[in-house]
């Protein structure tokens, strides 16, 4: 009866000529089964069917003590998920000990963000060219009001008050909500609608109160 071991060269040679899967990926499977085939007491003796789901976790435990990443993990056991269910379907089999097994969670990291002198770097360089005065106007706009991502986008020059230093902004659950407007934010975007009534028509928007006042479709890439 043939063992895991000697079950594994069938498997890569399914992986890459029948799935069709990179050089690269089938190594990536080939290292990982490998380091659970090794890690088994009699890893030349084991066949396919006598592995357990104890086994797996015991693998992955012994992984997490190493140190291993959560996405590592992670991998190893989608690669053994995979291997014994090609091997339950050349023997007519549903068995799949690693189905069994809850992957292991990778730990969130947390986004990177700039100080506020990194920021004010960013902020005080000099704008020169059409796209720079409004990728400026942009950026003071989006750090002087604390706007999402989406309500800057739609971010509508009619909307501004500017005498009161506010704009009015579609935010979440489509609500409407008043947030303030910055002094050199508010020069930064007068610098901006200066700029853009010399754009070519082609890189105009159909509404002309757009802040952003340009096509394709949120930001042109001329």
């Amino acid at each position: 009866m043939d063992t895991l071991e000697q079950q594994l060269n069938p498997f890569l040679k399914h992986l890459a000529h029948e799935r069709r899967l990179s050089e690269h990926t089938v190594k990536a499977y080939e290292q990982d089964l490998l380091s659970f085939i090794r890690y088994l007491p009699q890893p030349t003796k084991v066949s396919w069917w006598q592995v357990t789901p104890d086994d797996i976790r015991g693998f992955l435990a012994a992984g997490q003590r190493q140190g291993l990443a959560g996405k590592t993990q992670q991998r190893r056991l989608s690669s053994l998920r995979s291997l014994f269910r090609y091997l339950g379907r050349e023997a007519g089999s549903d068995d799949n000990p690693a189905q069994l097994v809850n992957a292991p969670k990778a730990p969130k990291r947390l986004p990177k963000v700039l100080d506020a002198d990194q920021m004010q770097q960013l902020l005080t360089v000099s704008a020169t060219t059409w796209h720079e005065v409004r990728d400026k106007a942009m950026l003071e706009l989006f750090y002087s009001s604390g706007l999402r991502l989406s309500e800057l986008i739609g971010a509508d020059l009619s909307s501004i008050e500017w005498n009161a230093g506010t704009i009015s902004v579609l935010g979440k659950g489509s609500k409407t909500r008043i947030v303030p407007v910055g002094r050199v934010a508010l020069e930064a975007i007068r610098a901006w609608c200066r700029v853009r009534g010399n754009l070519p028509l082609r890189q105009r928007t159909a509404d002309p109160n757009a802040v952003n006042a340009l096509a394709s479709p949120v930001w042109p890439h001329g």
